[in-house]
């Protein structure tokens, strides 16, 4: 994705974030989570896993 955005100028909508256990890559995956394009945030669907990036939607502020 990061590779298409600077090569092709084509911004992904999300990226997946994995944290690993004493942020050491070597170790378990601790929770996996999108990153939204700004201004939109992450927000869990209520159901299923909360470290399954499946499990989560890209939802934008309210307007003002």
């Amino acid at each position: 994705a990061i590779t298409a955005w600077v090569e092709q100028n084509k911004a992904p909508d999300t990226l997946i974030a994995t944290k690993y256990h004493g942020d050491d890559p070597r170790q378990p995956v601790e929770r996996v989570r999108p990153l939204c394009a700004f201004p939109a945030h992450a927000e869990w669907n209520g159901g299923g896993d909360r470290n399954s990036p499946a499990d989560y939607r890209c939802v934008a502020p309210p307007a003002k």
